[in-house]
């Protein structure tokens, strides 16, 4: 009884609407890129109206010469998102599967609001593993001793046993990866 009592208040407060402000409020509207391209568009027009170059020394943005590089995905035909880009001015418009690389104007961004073509786009940040080639197999394996002892640090070797040309793989260490090389 007591349930049956929840379930049709409960049902009361959705009929009067006491659920519907909380179902309805968006915190952010739907838009069809990310807000970084957004706020680079924003600094582009204050920097024209400031008459001062572009500045984006600080930013990973990828921009150069006032075209930035986005990734994007299409709602249908890539190829027609490809054309609507190269119509705003697009250079290098590059199509893989459903993904579109381009680089486009700056001014250019809040025309991506307008493509039907476009499901989203997204600055193309490039992703660097720049460091120490050594792991913590090097420690545990000892190379890092063998080298210091031996005062060896990889120069002047230029191929490894597998690269070698066809006609010296005879002399190869045989091991899984050498023997399945054609």
């Amino acid at each position: 009884m007591k349930r049956t009592l929840v379930v049709w208040a409960v049902l009361a407060l959705v009929a009067i609407g006491g659920a519907g402000p909380a179902i309805a409020a968006d915190p952010k509207p739907a838009t069809k890129m990310t807000d970084d391209l957004a706020a680079l568009h924003d600094d582009y027009v204050a920097s024209i109206a400031a008459r001062v170059p572009l500045d984006v020394m600080d930013s990973m943005l990828p921009v150069a010469d006032d075209l930035v590089t986005i990734d994007a995905t299409a709602t249908d035909d890539p190829n027609v998102l490809a054309a609507h880009l190269h119509a705003l001015g697009a250079r290098d418009v590059a199509v893989g599967g459903w993904r579109v690389s381009a680089r486009v104007p700056v001014g250019a961004l809040p025309s991506l609001q307008t493509l039907t073509s476009l499901r989203f786009a997204w600055p193309a940040y490039s992703a660097t593993n720049v460091g120490a080639v050594t792991s913590q197999g090097d420690v545990a394996m000892r190379a890092d001793v063998a080298r210091n002892r031996f005062g060896l640090d990889g120069t002047g070797n230029r191929r490894t046993p597998c690269a070698l040309p066809s006609r010296h793989r005879a002399s190869c260490i045989p091991r899984p990866a050498c023997r399945a090389a054609p």
